[in-house]
């Protein structure tokens, strides 16, 4: 009798044991899934603001092209305009 009720008694404290080690090992996955998230909403804040920046860059990579364009014109049309003025010039000192 009293071997089983040291058997007992073993098997009840290794049951204990094993229940403790299991909620260490619940109370530890909780902690890791909380870090997880909490990275893992610092990321998607992250990406919102690189996304943001990148549209921005965009934004800003659209208007030099278009700045550069415009400037591109307004030279080619002064260029016109001086290549013209140049001819006449010319042409007076010319007929002189």
């Amino acid at each position: 009798m009293w071997e089983r009720l040291a058997d007992y008694l073993a098997v009840t404290i290794a049951k204990a044991k094993a229940d403790e080690s299991l909620q260490k090992a619940h109370e530890n996955l909780q902690m890791q899934s909380e870090e997880l998230q909490v990275q893992s909403e610092e990321i998607q804040v992250q990406n919102e603001e690189l996304q943001t920046q990148s549209e921005e860059l965009q934004k800003l990579y659209e208007t030099i092209q278009e700045s550069e364009e415009h400037e591109r014109a307004s030279f080619e049309e002064l260029s016109v305009l001086m290549n013209g003025s140049v001819a006449k010039n010319s042409k007076k000192y010319v007929n002189l």
